[in-house]
């Protein structure tokens, strides 16, 4: 898995230590938090809430139904790549971890944009015996999920053109991502006023949204 991927909620990591959950010992850990609360802008907070992750049997998904009411775990089917087997977070397994110990280089596992929906879907099922539909949860990630599509994107090209080589570069990048997507989006037309409003802002309007991807993967192409 490319070491510069931006770290997002549902990143699965080994050999993490959970501070009084299963004697200490280090294993599998999901990132729990939601990604507008999991960084101090451009970085991880210090300390970030995880949930053990388990092997749980030797068969992926063996039939339909089998999840629908184990409202505490998340299943996460051929996590280890082989084919057959199904692991699985435990949410009622969450502690807070130093963020370092989330080492890029660890991780096993990215959930894709359907599978964090599903994931939050689960979250707010176990909490709260409500599970809002796929729908509404899109509709209100979808300014997220663009702009971590669009940090991707960043990290990748500037992968290709050798911006990033270490751990320092991508915090670099990341960095020069979150100024720029803090920044006013500029105006194509001159004579159009720009907006006020932050790129990232812009993201989650369906109408401004468009013009922002343009505009980023513009930026993207000169690094």
């Amino acid at each position: 898995m490319p070491f510069w991927l931006p770290y997002s909620q549902g990143d699965v990591f080994d050999e993490v230590v959970m501070p009084g959950i299963e004697d200490n010992e280090p294993g599998l850990a999901m990132l729990f938090m939601h990604p507008c609360t999991m960084r101090e802008g451009a970085r991880l907070r210090e300390a970030v809430t995880a949930v053990r992750v388990k092997f749980h049997q030797d068969r992926v998904l063996p039939r339909p139904g089998t999840w629908a009411n184990r409202n505490k775990l998340m299943p996460l089917p051929d996590l280890s790549g082989t084919g057959g087997s199904t692991h699985v977070a435990d949410f009622m397994l969450i502690g807070t971890v130093p963020s370092v110990s989330l080492d890029r280089a660890r991780r096993v596992s990215q959930l894709s944009a359907d599978g964090r929906l599903i994931l939050q879907q689960r979250i707010i099922f176990h909490l709260t015996r409500h599970a809002p539909s796929i729908d509404i949860l899109r509709q209100a990630s979808h300014g997220l999920e663009l702009e971590l599509q669009s940090q991707t994107d960043w990290m990748e090209e500037a992968f290709k053109k050798g911006l990033v080589q270490s751990g320092e570069d991508v915090d670099q990048q990341e960095i020069a991502f979150d100024e720029y997507m803090s920044g006013p989006l500029e105006p194509v037309n001159p004579d159009v006023q720009a907006s006020t409003k932050s790129r990232r802002s812009l993201l989650s309007s369906p109408r401004e949204a468009p013009a922002v991807v343009r505009d980023v993967q513009r930026r993207i192409m000169s690094l």
